[in-house]
């Protein structure tokens, strides 16, 4: 999509303030820390997904930093002296690179972080301001983590196609600082900094520069980390009690897009995989040869769910009302997977057809294994443009 030409002016205009973190030089022993992160050398930027002129798109937007300045005013209110304060940016650049992500992204999803290549162009993920169009700024770091290992499991595919593409991931990150050290031996870009985070706190980052390791280790000031909160981020974090948000400019025409137009299209046809949750299933669409997850479906009543349960999972009671009363055999009973009653292997693809009421596509028929999946834009201009209506 690189080939629209950009409006910086209209962009900028556009793009929400946003605020970044406070990065703090450490220079003594930390205790209690949950995780650290190697972070590589490159350049600083934004990745901001949305819609421009009726298309998903992803903007690289690069930044420069004024920290004398910072260090100016840091020093005239005697406050935070060793404070990185990173609020004093500027945007120098933007384009669009191209990315396999999920629409629910460019709902309005803003990530900060560095870009560096190494045979492909990398953007890792340092930080996520904004998810689906909702502000997360405020969030504790420990939720952060979350929303990054959602996006990367369920709405960004690692796949570079072309030069024009970016792709997406997260940094080293371990809970033992000696075991980060190893692995940053093993990697083949170069390390900027190595970081230090807590999840209970909210924009405030500690960190070390790589190039003063060594300095660090044999200074006694060694971070011990004695959490294990990492292990269990999934099943523990819950969302903090939000900070005072910073003044976001008007973003509704950016962040919102216009699901209330009511849909009379054709049937369309998404690639349908299974969850574990019953009666959740997933839908996925095409763009640019990717596949991408594009929303989970709506199942409507019974007889929906029972027809989509014969396709993917093993519910003996679907067939046999009298197996209600029948108990489990040995093996069955032992088994104790979440899993064992689905087929996660499994994936068909379908028509499905939209319900107005509930904003959902519902699945209809099986397809024929060769059929094209709807596109990415196509499903745009059915929510954007009203092109659908009949």
């Amino acid at each position: 999509m690189s080939y629209l030409k950009l409006n910086y002016e209209e962009i900028l205009d556009e793009f929400p303030s946003v605020k970044l973190s406070y990065e703090n030089i450490i220079h003594k022993k930390v205790y209690n820390l949950d995780y650290v992160t190697a972070i590589p050398e490159g350049k600083k930027c934004f990745a901001w997904f949305t819609n421009y002129r009726n298309q998903d798109v992803c903007f690289i937007m690069e930044l420069a930093f004024n920290y004398n300045n910072n260090n100016n005013n840091n020093n005239n209110n005697n406050n935070n002296n060793n404070n990185n304060n990173n609020n004093n940016y500027k945007i120098t650049n933007i384009k669009i690179m191209n990315s396999c992500f999920s629409t629910e992204l460019s709902y309005g999803t803003i990530f900060y972080g560095t870009q560096f290549y190494k045979g492909n162009t990398f953007f890792t993920i340092e930080n996520v301001l904004y998810y689906k169009g909702k502000n997360v700024t405020s969030f504790q770091w420990g939720k952060k983590l979350s929303i990054m290992n959602e996006i990367m499991t369920h709405h960004i595919k690692q796949k570079s196609y072309n030069n024009s593409f970016i792709v997406f991931g997260l940094p080293l990150i371990k809970n033992n600082l000696e075991e980060l050290l190893k692995d940053i031996e093993n990697i083949q870009y170069k390390i900027s900094k190595i970081q230090f985070i807590l999840f209970n706190k909210v924009n405030v980052l500690l960190f070390v520069p790589y190039k003063n390791i060594n300095y660090f280790l044999n200074s006694e000031s060694a971070s011990t980390i004695t959490n294990d909160s990492l292990k269990k981020i999934e099943s523990t974090i819950v969302p903090s009690i939000p900070l005072p948000t910073p003044q976001i400019q008007n973003t509704n025409k950016i962040f919102t897009k216009n699901i209330h137009t009511h849909i009379t299209k054709r049937e369309l046809i998404f690639n349908v995989k299974p969850d574990v949750q019953n009666d959740i299933y997933h839908l996925y669409c095409d763009d640019n040869s990717c596949e991408l997850l594009y929303d989970t479906a709506y199942i409507p009543d019974y007889n929906k769910s029972v027809f989509m349960n014969k396709l993917f999972r093993k519910i003996k009671e679907n067939d046999n009302l009298d197996a209600l009363e029948e108990s489990d055999d040995e093996d069955e009973f032992e088994d104790d997977r979440a899993d064992k009653f689905v087929h996660l292997d499994k994936s068909y693809k379908m028509y499905c057809v939209y319900n107005n009421k509930f904003k959902k596509w519902v699945p209809n028929k099986i397809a024929n294994e060769n059929s094209s999946l709807v596109n990415r834009k196509e499903l745009n201009e059915i929510y954007i443009t009203g092109k659908n209506k009949q």
